[in-house]
């Protein structure tokens, strides 16, 4: 089959027999398309039914065909429509000259990058309509992208008194690299708001009677951009990327980082026609006084307000980050216009690239810049533009404006019939240019998800003295907060005492805490209380909304924290003169003497810490021994060792962490403390934390701290020692295993024996004066007793928790309770007591016993029970509200 023309007449040729067929082109090119459309929906209808196996994937298909076939109508109908409406131009480059742009074409391939000079322009004419223009023209484009294929770009200028399409200076390029529609709707947006956008539409080019298809023509910079804008004639500057591209293209993937910003820190900034503005001497102030601005302003030596029109960058900015047309902001597209009746630079949107989902507003980009460092703010661009308070402010104002869903609905409506035109025009030939209206509804969603963040701030109480309340505050969004005052219970206002900025939290690095003031007003009186009720109001800056947070009511941690925090700090042995370290034996001996300890002693792990008999150790100045190795205290009868606080400051001696055994014999612990170091406190003056121990015949005698020796997670053994005047409990054991054996338990303030979660054999005790309970079982425990002696307590024995406790042979005289068991946690159940041969004299109440606890006498249950014993216990005046 042959098809042919012959004056417009269109036939067929099938076996050498002529079918004529229509003689208008236009009918022609619907039925081909027509032709072309029934293939295609075959198609689409065999891939449905070899492909459609199941019931679901049956409608599947049927929705892919129907969408497909009216996507595919629809353009080919848009084609025949746009063909003839879409505006064109006709290029014509000799031989000789298309050549000289071919060689350039391809030295751009070899090299990855496109550089050109004035000498690269070659003559041309371009037929718009029924007039021939002559021109000049050559490539352009940064990328390569820009040369693919036969849709090479082009800058071109109109040589005489001509234009085209009223402009002087234009450029062409295949409509993705500006990201198709995106870029017009960029554009016309800019324009909408009063800002300088360049003329953007979507033109058909034919070169050398080749046709290309869809071009978008973009306007350049000179005085018809600025006169089409009703502004009066002025330079148009821009930071020079001359040297940044050819150092891109000379350096590696690993220098084009480090140099993309060296080449912004060192380019030179020139006009566009420098060589007219310089030509006269009025022209040449006005050059100088733009370049001398931009430069003032790079150099830091001016702000972003003094330089230039604050309203129009502010807006500016606002709607590239709405637009997703970051990539024109950039500082190698940035160009200004110098308004010399203002004698400020105005932007000029170039290169949006526009219709990118936004990952960061402008101001964000590296982290907001306002108020960072001076070495920041150097090193970029975008830190150099926004670290200007008028600025910024009025930036986060016009975000606030156009994140407004009205805006994109007037928006979207006042340019409907343009944008639906241009749109069938690139679908004449693109099957889908890339546009959808949803990128922008979601920009704008995350613009109003930055200006509202859920919270702004942390912030915690410092210092509070007569005449000020101090905070420490850090910004943990993305945009700087102005910080205006503190309330109390919202009728008590604290106003700063100078105006406060905290900069926003930089990306990926942790926030820094800063020091502020609030000025406590006249005749008002602070008090403690107040802290948990306080809230700091402020306000993203720039915006109208005023917001609060409640202020933690402590301290932020202090800079020095992991300095002075003792748990952390390294052993210190070879500080002690006292101390022989003998390094093959891993022995640390304490020499004998008498010796004051008035810093901490750090013993580290993988030792044993020896003291021998008649050591006499005086801890004063709040110091403790924290031992991470075992130790081994052997005095004797005839010479304890002692260790004491003779001042009472001193913090006593914790083992922990320590595989092998501890042994402690002829001990005597006196006047002692538990450690107490900045937020690491314990309950023991004597703690043993998974460090097994032997204690035999020792002494702890007026402790000061709320277990005189307090033992977790360890089993032990305690034989023949004395506990006496302990301000609170004498022995704690938590979660252990042990035995304490021939013991005595005298004046204790409140329990002689409690454990928690442990399993514990007592035998042979005495007790004697106890605050609370003699012996005390709790948490899921297990008490063995076995002869045991308790008197002039306020509870003999008390089961509680799940514990259950063994008695053979006790004794309980003059005291308040005999047996007690009860529940105390509401996630345990109660207690179990089986005793005999009890003996209980001088008692107020024998048994108290609650209900599902149980105490069984000499195999028989009491059953008169008690609701809540923990009330009927601790509801006693003189009590203590622990157990």
């Amino acid at each position: 089959m042959e098809i042919k023309n012959s004056n417009r007449q269109h036939w067929i040729s099938l076996g050498g027999k002529k079918i004529w067929l229509l003689k208008n082109a236009r009918a022609w090119k619907l039925l081909l398309y027509l032709f072309i459309s029934f293939v295609f929906i075959l198609y689409s209808l065999l891939m449905f039914i070899y492909g459609g196996h199941y019931y679901r994937e049956f409608e599947d298909n049927i929705k892919s065909v129907r969408d497909s076939v009216a996507i595919f109508a629809s353009v080919s109908l848009s084609r025949i429509r746009q063909t003839e409406k879409t505006d064109q131009i006709r290029i014509n480059i000799n031989p000789k000259n298309f050549r000289k742009l071919f060689l350039q074409k391809e030295r751009a391939l070899r090299k990855g990058k496109l550089f050109v000079t004035e000498a690269d322009y070659i003559p041309a004419t371009i037929q718009h309509g029924d007039e021939t223009i002559k021109v000049k023209l050559r490539l352009k484009g940064d990328h390569i992208d820009h040369l693919q294929g036969k849709k090479w770009s082009f800058r071109i200028i109109v040589k005489g008194h001509n234009t085209i399409l009223g402009m002087k200076k234009i450029s062409i390029h295949h409509p993705k690299t500006r990201n198709y529609l995106n870029e017009w709707l960029f554009h016309q947006t800019l324009r909408r708001e009063g800002l300088l956008g360049l003329r953007y539409q979507f033109i058909r080019v034919i070169l050398n009677q080749e046709n290309l298809g869809i071009y978008a023509l973009e306007e350049h910079f000179d005085e018809y951009l600025l006169g089409h804008n009703q502004l009066r004639n002025g330079p148009i500057v821009r930071f020079n990327e001359e040297l940044f591209w050819k150092e891109i293209a000379q350096k590696s993937a690993f220098d084009q980082a480090r140099m993309s910003s060296g080449s912004y820190l060192s380019s030179d900034i020139d006009a566009f026609q420098t060589t007219k503005w310089i030509s006269t001497p009025s022209n040449h102030k006005q050059y100088l006084k733009a370049v001398h601005l931009l430069e003032s302003f790079r150099r830091g030596q001016l702000q972003t307000s003094q330089v230039f029109d604050v309203e129009k960058l502010a807006t500016f900015f606002a709607l590239t980050d709405l637009m997703g047309a970051e990539h024109g902001s950039r500082w190698h597209n940035a160009r200004f216009y110098y308004n010399p009746i203002t004698s400020r630079l105005q932007p000029i949107g170039f290169d949006g690239n526009a219709g990118q989902p936004v990952r960061s507003l402008c101001a964000t980009i590296n982290g907001s810049h306002l108020g960072n460092h001076t070495s920041q703010i150097e090193d970029s661009y975008y830190a150099r533009i926004f670290n200007d308070e008028v600025f910024f402010r009025r930036y986060v104002k016009e975000l606030n404006r156009i994140s407004e869903l009205a805006y994109l609905d007037n928006l979207f409506a006042s340019v409907s019939a343009n944008l639906n035109a241009n749109l069938s025009i690139l679908k004449s030939e693109f099957f889908r240019p890339r546009f959808s209206k949803k990128v922008y509804r979601e920009n704008q969603e995350y613009i109003k998800t930055i200006l509202n963040p859920v919270k702004g701030l942390h912030a915690y109480q410092y210092k509070v003295n007569e005449n000020e309340i101090e905070l420490q505050a850090t910004n943990i969004q993305s945009l700087p907060i102005e910080v205006n005052s503190v309330s109390y219970k919202d009728s008590v206002t604290f106003q700063a005492n100078e105006q406060i900025i905290l900069p926003a939290k930089v990306p990926k690095k942790l926030v820094d805490y800063q020091n502020i003031k609030f000025v406590i007003p006249k005749n008002f009186t602070w008090d403690e209380s107040m802290r948990s009720n306080l809230k700091i109001n402020y306000r993203i800056l720039g915006m109208d909304k005023a917001r609060s947070e409640t202020v933690f009511p402590w301290s932020y941690m202090q800079n020095d924290f992991a300095k002075h925090d003792f748990i952390r700090q390294s052993p210190n042995i070879h500080a002690f003169d006292f101390l022989k370290i003998d390094e093959e034996l891993k022995q640390i001996s304490i020499q004998k003497g008498t010796w004051t300890i008035n810093q901490n002693l750090i013993v580290p792990e993988g030792y044993h810490l020896v003291c021998p008999s008649g050591v006499k150790i005086n801890l004063i100045n709040s110091a403790t021994i924290l031992s991470y190795s075992s130790i081994y205290f052997i005095g004797n009868e005839e010479e304890p060792i002692i260790i004491s606080s003779n001042n009472s400051s001193g913090q006593g001696l914790t083992v922990m962490n320590s595989p092998e055994r501890s042994e402690l014999k002829f001990v005597k612990f006196y006047n002692l403390a538990a450690s107490a170091k900045n937020g690491w406190e314990l309950t023991g003056a004597i703690t043993f934390y998974e460090s097994p121990v032997q204690i035999d015949d020792c002494q702890f005698v007026g402790s000061r701290s709320e277990d005189s020796l307090h033992i977790m997670r360890s089993e032990f053994i305690i034989r023949n020692t004395a506990f006496s005047h302990s301000f609170s409990d004498a022995l704690d054991t938590d979660f252990c295993e042990g035995k304490i054996i021939e013991s005595s338990f005298f004046h204790c303030g409140n329990d002689a024996v409690d454990m928690s979660g442990s399993i514990v054999y007592v035998k042979d005790l005495t007790i004697n004066g106890v605050g609370d309970k003699g012996l005390s079982a709790g948490e899921n425990s297990e008490m063995f007793v076995h002869r045991v002696n308790i008197k002039n307590a306020k509870i003999g024995l008390a089961s509680k928790d799940l514990s259950r406790v063994s008695v053979d042979q006790l004794k309980i005289d003059n005291s308040h309770y005999g047996l007690v068991a009860f529940q105390k946690k509401p996630e345990f159940g109660g207690g179990l007591i089986e005793a005999t041969h009890l003996e209980m004299k001088n008692l107020k109440t024998p048994y108290l016993v609650e209900e599902k606890s149980t105490i069984v006498i000499n195999h028989k249950k009491i059953n008169t029970y008690q609701e809540n014993v923990k009330k009927i216990l601790y509801d006693v005046k003189d009590e203590k509200n622990t157990l």
